[in-house]
């Protein structure tokens, strides 16, 4: 089991305000992008740079899974945790990080299971990622003590094309 969060893109800290808000990224991938002269080109930048690192390092691991013969053992679950923020654009959704607009809360889910999971599949039903862990349970066949209440519940049918949900 890995699992592996990315900090990346998020804007800096910084209290530098030539510099507040836009998004760090190594320089090899800011090279990969036009410098821009407003703070705004400044953020798009920086947020395509650490989107490319971060696209990057997720292609590594996936080698890596890959190299060991583990890739068809292996379900690899990739969401965010919020629509996009500073330089992202969440076109055709409207709003975006931090506010209940759909810009801000729906996001892409992206689940590899080779041989369980139809490569191209897209399903557009509304889940959550409350519904991970249920599914992973099921998944590795670990039973959930009684005494844990869990809010999700498993897609695992859902996934498999077995049933679509009734919500």
């Amino acid at each position: 089991f890995l699992y592996l969060p990315f900090n990346a893109p998020h804007g800096s800290s910084s209290l530098d305000p030539e510099i507040r808000g836009t998004i760090q990224a190594p320089p090899e991938y800011l090279a990969l992008y036009p410098e821009g002269t407003t703070l705004q080109e400044k953020r798009r930048r920086g947020y395509k740079a650490a989107v490319t690192c971060m696209d990057n390092a997720i292609g590594n691991v996936l080698k890596l899974v890959e190299d060991y013969g583990l890739t068809d053992n292996t379900i690899v679950i990739f969401f965010s945790d919020n629509g996009g923020g500073t330089g992202s654009d969440n076109s055709p959704l409207s709003g975006g990080k931090a506010n209940m607009r759909e810009g801000g809360l729906r996001v892409p889910c992206i689940i590899k299971w080779p041989g369980k999971i139809d490569n191209g599949r897209v399903i557009d039903n509304f889940i959550s990622s409350l519904e991970i862990f249920p599914t992973i349970l099921e998944i590795t066949g670990v039973d959930k003590p009684d005494s844990l209440v869990v809010d999700g519940f498993s897609i695992l049918p859902l996934l498999t094309g077995e049933k679509d949900l009734a919500r």
